[in-house]
């Protein structure tokens, strides 16, 4: 194998023939000044079409490419203007490189499976690139192995809607999830319905009559917004959202338990303890105290309770009877939700209602009136078995990503890294080693 066919096979490079090869010591960078083929030049880059010459002035590029060892390795090559009759005056294509980059197509897709599995410092340190240019990378190669994000609308018929924050001070993206394809479909900035129904606009009708199913965490601008655009569409509230419902119904019932002992023993101390000590004071108030700690305990599930914890609780809800009623309605809830006969558990349903809206706790009325106007969206949740357990772990993901990467300025890098990581993309994206395969 001659030099220029070993250059030509590490460099990944073709249509184009080396011409020259130079050690720059101070760069300390491997230069190949490369000529593409007559076959090869005065075509677009974005449409990729024969154009004729717009002058006659030719100027020297550079792309930088995977490093050789401890050097930098860069394509130099005169590139020529042209005129397309569809995009106007550009820079002619060359078949080493994406339009509008100074990096080739294999530097560019390794950076990018770099970002995806090594956090920003490492990523920066490896590829000896800024942290910035590798959000226009990922723009870039998002672009090039999926043109049209507006694809992925075709064929919904199960979609998901959750909120995650990417940054501090509030602020949230909304991520919209294919269940089906397992893929994220749509991205805005906030959590309104404004952003919602531009995603439902953007649908043809074909496309939004193709939607069966939709799942969310109950807030209203979503149903509000899946009632007006998708009519045919079922509805279904995430079980967990209605739970963790329960579940502060219930811990909000506690604090009104422990504020009311709180004052009581405040009079019983301030009435029979004028002339006591302190430690006598100290005993009249730890007497018959409702513990903080058991928020927690309250929560988990009955089968994941340690032994201290079941003892603890036990302890707890004999001695306060309100506090029992507030645990039963949140396990039974739970069990409820967990069942496959919808009949059933909207007869339940419609008992358990009617017990918290008489109920003197104000927490657990409220519990008994979203229970009531999220009826129909419940039923449908336990018909169709949908949740946004998936959703859930592409948001897990993505805050991952925003970890490893320090956080964003630039959202639409943010979105691009989303998309590709959320989708089957991030399998299409092939690093540089593999494509590196010398025979």
């Amino acid at each position: 194998m001659t030099i220029n066919k070993l250059s030509k096979k590490i460099l990944n490079v073709n249509k184009a023939s080396i011409k020259n090869i130079e050690i720059n010591n101070k760069q300390n960078a491997i230069i190949f000044e490369v000529e593409m083929h007559k076959s090869s030049k005065h075509r677009c880059p974005i449409c990729g079409k024969k154009c004729s010459g717009y002058d006659t002035i030719s100027v020297k590029r550079s792309w930088r490419a995977m490093d050789l060892g401890s050097y930098k390795t860069f394509i130099v090559s005169k590139v020529d203007r042209i005129c397309c009759k569809a995009h106007g005056v550009v820079s002619e294509f060359v078949p080493w490189a994406r339009h509008n980059s100074r990096f080739t197509h294999d530097f560019e897709d390794h950076l990018a499976y770099c970002s995806l599995h090594l956090n920003k410092k490492e990523t920066s340190r490896l590829m000896r690139v800024a942290w910035n240019t590798v959000g226009e990378v990922l723009t870039r190669v998002r672009k090039d192995l999926e043109r049209n994000l507006e694809d992925r609308f075709n064929g919904l018929e199960i979609i998901g809607i959750d909120e995650t924050s990417y940054q501090k001070g509030h602020k949230y993206i909304t991520t919209i999830v294919d269940q089906v394809r397992k893929r994220v479909v749509y991205i805005y900035e906030g959590k309104t319905r404004d952003g919602l129904d531009d995603f439902f606009k953007k649908l043809t009708e074909s496309q939004r009559n193709s939607i069966k199913y939709v799942s969310g965490d109950g807030a209203k601008w979503i149903s509000a917004s899946v009632k007006d655009y998708l009519p045919n569409a079922e509805f279904c509230i995430d079980a967990f959202h209605v739970v963790q419902r329960a579940i502060e119904a219930m811990d909000e019932a506690r604090k009104e338990i422990w504020r009311d002992l709180k004052d009581f023993k405040k009079e019983r101390v301030e009435k029979y303890s004028r002339n006591k000590s302190r430690k006598t004071k100290r005993k009249l108030l730890e007497h018959e105290t409702i513990k903080k700690t058991a928020k927690y305990a309250l929560g988990k599930n009955p089968e994941n309770l340690t032994i201290n914890q079941q003892n603890f609780i036990d302890k707890q809800l004999k001695t306060y009877p309100k506090l029992y009623r507030c645990y039963l309605l949140k396990e039974e809830l739970r069990l409820l939700l967990k069942m496959d006969d919808p009949v059933y558990v909207g007869s339940a349903l419609k008992k358990r209602y009617f017990k918290a809206s008489h109920s003197r706790l104000e927490s657990i009325k409220k519990l008994g009136d979203k229970i009531n106007k999220r009826y129909d969206q419940i039923i449908n949740t336990v018909k169709y078995k949908i949740s946004n357990a998936l959703i859930e772990s592409f948001n897990n993901t993505i805050k991952g990503l925003i970890k490893k990467s320090y956080g964003f300025r630039n959202l639409e890098n943010m979105k691009d890294l989303i998309y590709i990581s959320c989708s089957d993309l991030s399998k299409r994206i092939v690093p540089a080693f593999e494509k590196m395969k010398i025979t």
